[in-house]
């Protein structure tokens, strides 16, 4: 359980498939109700990426980024899966709020990887320009998930 990878449920790009399985699975993800895998689709329609229950849409310009960016994307989309951002109970959380706490447990996964691959993140987060009604401050959030790669790092170090 402490290292197996979150199955995956039917057909999907295998670049989506190879970043999910390298994500170090954790207790939440067992909480997610995902018995039968998460579905990875892709579409031009999609912004960036989002999520319904247990099931991650990407849009297809994702699958053009590298692959450190691609599993960042999807660890934070993951977050968004562990804490039931999809869940009629969390409807009223402001939109920045999810968001970040979605970077926080994407942080989480990350870390567990290296360094490196927690830095994705915030690289990814840095590129965006402007706000969106779905993922807003971005330049905000790196700032946030830089501090906190480091800090985690730090924090195995010792």
């Amino acid at each position: 359980s402490g290292c197996a990878s979150l199955p995956v449920a039917g057909d999907a790009d295998p670049r989506l498939v190879q970043a999910l399985k390298e994500l170090p699975r954790d207790g939440a993800w067992e909480r997610m109700s995902c018995w039968m895998g998460v579905r990875l689709l892709v579409s031009n329609t999609t912004p960036t990426a989002s999520i319904s229950v247990c099931q991650i849409t990407v849009n297809l310009a994702v699958l053009s980024l590298p692959h450190e960016t691609i599993r960042a994307i999807l660890a934070h989309e993951l977050g968004h899966m562990m804490n039931n951002d999809a869940g009629a109970f969390r409807q009223g959380v402001p939109s920045i709020k999810k968001e970040q706490q979605a970077d926080a447990r994407a942080v989480l996964i990350l870390s567990r990887i290296s360094l490196d691959a927690c830095l994705a993140l915030p690289r990814h987060l840095a590129t965006l320009r402007g706000e969106s009604p779905t993922h807003p401050a971005p330049a905000l959030r790196a700032t946030l998930t830089q501090a906190w790669c480091h800090e985690l790092a730090a924090r195995r170090k010792s």
